[in-house]
């Protein structure tokens, strides 16, 4: 190859531009091309950062997971629970997904509960041992084989992960159907 030839080429997708040939017919191909490439290049590097969703905090949509070093109160602004009961299948979930390790938990209990309900601002529930029964009822917790300890069901993952904020006006959690049981009569 000459000294003053110049090869320009660029895979952009399924498309491949290759030129050759003196810089006068090299250049301006290069410059009309250049913004693409460069808005590319801007593509590239920002899927392979975790992406942005209000303020560094979200999920992670390749993987479904939710990235780590959420503060709570991130957690809590983007997935606007609208009752006591899904504020807690949302602390539970922090605590026992995203949470750094140190404050990890399998199990979200009444002390774990008011941590994530004064570090979200969200209004303290008179009974909130009650608030850990009715989540449990409701089917967003199951009992963690201690008293007073409970851990977060798939429905209550699918919740937070899923569906909050929910958008459509029922934001009233419906309550697990229970089965009427009758006597027979002898």
């Amino acid at each position: 190859m000459a000294e003053s030839e110049y090869t320009f080429k660029a895979n952009i997708g399924a498309i491949s531009i290759e030129a050759h040939g003196p810089k006068e017919f090299v250049q301006p191909i290069y410059d009309s091309f250049k913004p693409i490439l460069e808005k590319e290049i801007k593509n590239i590097l920002k899927s392979s950062k975790p992406p942005e969703v209000e303020g560094a905090k979200g999920k992670d949509e390749i993987t479904g997971r939710f990235q780590r070093k959420a503060s709570i109160l991130d957690f809590y602004s983007q997935k606007k629970p609208t009752s006591d009961i899904q504020a807690a299948a949302l602390v539970a979930f922090f605590y026992s997904e995203i949470a750094e390790q140190e404050e990890r938990s399998s199990f979200v209990d009444a002390e774990i509960l008011k941590k994530g309900f004064k570090a979200c601002n969200h209004p303290m529930p008179d009974k909130i041992d009650q608030t850990l029964r009715n989540a449990k009822n409701y089917g967003y917790l199951d009992s963690a084989g201690e008293i007073g300890k409970f851990k977060l069901t798939p429905t209550g993952f699918n919740l937070v992960a899923h569906s909050l904020p929910i958008a459509d006006g029922s934001a009233v959690p419906s309550k697990k159907k229970q089965i009427k049981r009758t006597r027979s009569k002898k």
